[in-house]
């Protein structure tokens, strides 16, 4: 999904002495959750160090921004910036007590999942924002796709049609697919953030046929290949956007199954194949309905 991208243009480095309100800090879900969730409260000292680091991210932007604005510089000196495509994204997101889970990035939810996505360059029109959503899968296929070339035999799917049409960007229809081995138990803080059983694969719908959903499973490292899932988390967004809610045990075995077969599809499929598989299970026919 597109967010913002925070840049700090200041070269106070003592910067965010009053930092924003994290929605889900130490809030924990009884509402069948993954087991690590349920960790115990953080401490003030714990709190102290979170907001530190916090602060410590922030100043880190400060030499990104130097970075941007010095490749931005350089581009423009050699007369070749308006020829040129700039893209901002990271890898993942990170998590800073929220669901009680001190710093790292490990986990299914969306502050782990959801990154930055900026990008400039011929065709792109200024102030361009866009409902439709991508992941990095499909940066590849993008910038190939951009300078003229092949990009079939890759997984993911170009952007650069919306990136670069003249017309209203069309609302967002599709699900991606997102998967997560564990490295075992994982210590933050004296919380567990990471366990054995957190391995997961999951899709990520914002689509007519199943609204805006997370649907994930999960299953122990030694079952890498997920023939024996044993956890389902099922989560309506719109309804309850914090992901606090699973909802799995009342989604029709109709549409748990089509779900659980569009993973599978996913996990061992190859270039157009994934892509296919993408379009599939963001376009069946809608029975997600909640069971009464």
């Amino acid at each position: 999904s597109v967010l913002p991208v925070i840049i700090i243009t200041t070269t106070d480095c003592a910067v965010a002495s009053v930092l924003p309100v994290i929605i889900l800090w130490d809030l924990v879900s009884v509402c069948n959750h993954r087991r690590h969730l349920l960790a115990a409260p953080i401490t003030a000292n714990e709190s102290v160090q979170i907001d530190n680091l916090f602060r410590d991210r922030w100043r880190s932007l400060l030499s990104v921004d130097d970075l941007v604005a010095n490749v931005v510089g350089v581009l423009d000196t050699l007369g070749v910036l308006n020829n040129t495509y700039i893209f901002f994204t990271s890898d993942h997101g990170y998590q800073l007590g929220q669901l009680r889970l001190p710093m790292c990035k490990l986990n299914v939810y969306e502050h782990d999942i959801r990154i930055p996505f900026v990008a400039r360059g011929p065709g792109i029109r200024a102030g361009l924002s866009f409902n439709d959503f991508g992941s990095n899968v499909d940066l590849a296929p993008t910038i190939l796709d951009l300078a003229g070339l092949p990009h079939d035999d890759l997984d993911g799917r170009s952007m650069a049609p919306t990136l670069t049409s003249q017309a209203p960007p069309a609302p967002a229809d599709d699900c991606h697919y997102i998967e997560y081995l564990s490295l075992g138990s994982v210590v933050r803080m004296d919380h567990l953030v990471d366990t054995q059983n957190n391995t997961y694969r999951a899709l990520r719908c914002i689509s007519k046929a199943y609204g805006n959903i997370l649907f994930a499973e999960f299953t122990d490292l030694s079952d890498w290949n997920f023939k024996n899932p044993n956890f389902f988390e099922y989560f309506d967004l719109d309804s309850d956007p914090y992901q606090l809610k699973n909802i799995y045990s009342q989604i029709p075995a109709a549409t748990i199954a089509t779900l659980r077969a569009r993973l599978q599809a996913l996990f061992t499929c190859r270039g157009a194949a994934c892509r296919s598989a993408i379009a599939d299970a963001a376009l069946d026919p809608k029975h997600a309905a909640v069971s009464s």
